[in-house]
């Protein structure tokens, strides 16, 4: 028989309602922007940003101007925020599809003030933003404020946001996010003293002037953090970024992965497995090939330590993962056939291994398992979307 591919599932409507829940855990006067960026966190950046704005999020957050132009090409017509480093020679193309830069340098800032003068009908909107203590991106207050000004005396742009990036909101302990915060309301503080408008507040021209520190991790377990706007990454395919966020929240994993069997082998007992022979057979065993390794995004770190899910019930991975094959041992699955099911990721029966789970036996984290996952394999989003159902469901 014919094996199928490898398969990924992406369940839109459980997308749509993690999105709802989180519009709901921050109120109608703080906004959501879905983080989209790097493919939708692997399940496709498209579909991933439509479920997330028909369950409420009103912003859509990327990290590059191409992925900004992509979604614009897709039909989405809503703010789009580019949170990476923009290149100079990017300005004229994210003023042209009306994308929404954040500014770290000066030199980004006279790019976009002569792409906007060049081509733009209306101000080009730009968030600016403060290295708080993060380290990467970002200007220090000391260096914040002549950007600012200098950005606030261009009539082709408007200052729409003001924007910091937490270090370790997902760690156990507080304390540096509430230094950063702190250091961030100081910034804000003092905004509101020359005379740009408190965040939140109408300035002259009416448009509000929005502050927004709080990934998934702080919006769950620092409220204080929200401000005008989070920015919801992990959380909105339904992974938690810590232990500390459990039971915040009730949010459902987006992504599943599935592979079918493709050999079957029936070896002895002390017969070595595969590259490095790191595992032997302590009895007579029956080996499953499944046609998926690292080239897929299978870790070669789950080697002898990952279970998956065959007829409900977990397995071990053997010995080494290869590049384009995987053990399972299936000894005590003696019904077991080629072209079964298994499961990588997600639910099967009463069982379900967790993206979490993954990245403890990879030494790793859930977005790199999720990122990372899908090389040669087909991707499938489930329900199809439609507007029309997404407005009756919402």
């Amino acid at each position: 028989m014919t094996v199928p591919p490898a398969q990924i599932r992406i369940d839109l409507a459980a997308l749509r309602r993690n999105a709802a829940a989180l519009a709901t855990l921050i109120g109608q006067a703080c906004e959501l922007l879905a983080v989209v960026k790097a493919d939708g966190y692997g399940h496709g950046m498209a579909e991933a940003a439509r479920a997330a704005l028909a369950g409420g999020a009103r912003r859509l957050g990327v990290s590059t101007v191409e992925e900004g132009v992509a979604l614009r090409s897709a039909g989405l017509a809503c703010p789009i925020l580019v949170m990476g480093v923009m290149d100079e020679t990017e300005a004229p193309e994210a003023v042209a599809h009306r994308l929404t830069p954040v500014v770290c340098r000066n030199s980004q800032l006279d790019a976009l003030i002569g792409a906007a003068c060049s081509s733009s009908k209306q101000p080009t909107p730009v968030h600016i933003k403060v290295d708080t203590g993060m380290g990467r991106l970002g200007l220090l207050p000391e260096e914040f404020f002549p950007v600012l000004q200098r950005a606030r005396s261009a009539p082709a742009l408007r200052i729409e946001g003001i924007m910091t990036h937490f270090a370790e909101a997902d760690a156990a302990g507080p304390a540096y996010t509430t230094e950063q915060l702190g250091r961030f309301r100081a910034v804000l503080d003092r905004i509101g003293q020359i005379g740009l408008g408190q965040p939140g507040g109408r300035r002259p021209d009416r448009s509000p002037l929005i502050a927004h520190a709080a990934n998934s991790a702080a919006l769950l377990t620092r409220p204080e953090s929200r401000l005008q706007m989070v920015r919801a990454g992990l959380a909105l395919y339904g992974l938690l970024p810590s232990p500390s966020c459990r039971g915040v929240i009730d949010l459902e994993p987006v992504m599943s992965w599935t592979t079918r069997i493709a050999h079957l082998r029936r070896l002895p007992a002390g017969r070595s497995l595969g590259y490095g022979r790191t595992f032997t057979t302590r009895r007579p065993s029956l080996i499953g090939l499944l046609p998926i390794g690292y080239a897929a995004g299978y870790p070669r770190l789950l080697s002898n330590r990952a279970v998956c899910l065959h007829q409900g019930g977990r397995v071990p991975v053997v010995g080494r993962i290869s590049m384009d094959l995987t053990m399972i041992d299936l000894t005590d699955h003696p019904s077991a056939g080629i072209g079964d099911e298994v499961v990588l990721l997600g639910p099967q029966g009463h069982e379900r291994i967790t993206a979490e789970e993954l990245a403890a036996w990879a030494e790793t984290i859930p977005y790199e398992v999720v990122c990372g996952a899908g090389g040669r394999t087909v991707r499938r989003h489930f329900p199809p979307f439609s507007p029309a159902r997404a407005r009756r469901a919402g």
